[in-house]
């Protein structure tokens, strides 16, 4: 295949590609949970929890905090499927282990857990100490919305972020939803609007290359 030949192909399918990728990116949006008025987000980057709770509160908010059942639930819907991720809870140094001096990041009662059997253990049996942060499971076979207490440099993880008002460049409660996913006529369109440009490319290159033409 000579270069001139593949303006076409690399046109089209960048137009097949930019589709799917553009749905999965507009769909990481905040999402309110109507019990508190609170919007939470799923982050798309990994990180350790420091790192974490660094990077949600650059972006306005905060490592996301639970305090019922149903937001749990809500947060734990969030989460893609066999995937942990970070929350805002922790321990100060010098707390009693396992379980001593839990805390959120906002000062909130941390009257609330949902960890899983056997958790928080201060990694006992895993030879790990030091496990003083929290994530929730994502995994099925952990214990999907189940909490695990863990080092907070033990890996990269996503997080999830919590605002406790309207995220800056959100419209306000009661305007018109945000629209997450693009519709198939838009992708069509974009794509039949591109289409006279790759065919222009193409012809132009048979033009300035000729002596790339096939024989």
């Amino acid at each position: 295949m000579k270069p001139y030949q593949l303006l076409p192909t690399a046109m089209f399918s960048f137009l097949v590609l930019l589709s799917p990728v553009t749905a999965l990116y507009a769909d990481l949006v905040p999402v309110q949970f109507p019990e508190n008025g609170h919007y939470y987000q799923m982050s798309t980057t990994l990180r350790t929890w420091d790192n974490a709770r660094w990077a949600a509160e650059q972006m306005g908010g905060h490592l996301a905090t639970i305090t019922s059942p149903a937001e749990n639930n809500f947060v734990t819907q969030l989460l893609p499927t066999e995937v942990n991720a970070w929350l805002g809870g922790f321990q100060p140094l010098g707390s009693v282990e396992p379980n001593g001096s839990w805390q959120w990041v906002t000062g909130e009662a941390f009257d609330y857990s949902n960890w899983n059997g056997g958790e928080p253990n201060n990694g006992i049996g895993w030879n790990l100490t030091d496990e003083n942060s929290l994530e929730i499971y994502g995994v099925l076979a952990s214990g999907r919305g189940k909490w695990n207490d863990l080092r907070p440099d033990y890996g990269a993880f996503i997080f999830v972020v919590e605002w406790d008002a309207t995220p800056l460049g959100l419209p306000e409660p009661g305007a018109p939803p945000l629209s997450t996913v693009p519709e198939p006529s838009t992708c069509i369109a974009g794509a039949l609007l591109l289409l006279p440009f790759g065919v222009g490319l193409w012809r132009k290159s048979r033009t300035v290359y000729p002596r790339f033409t096939a024989h």
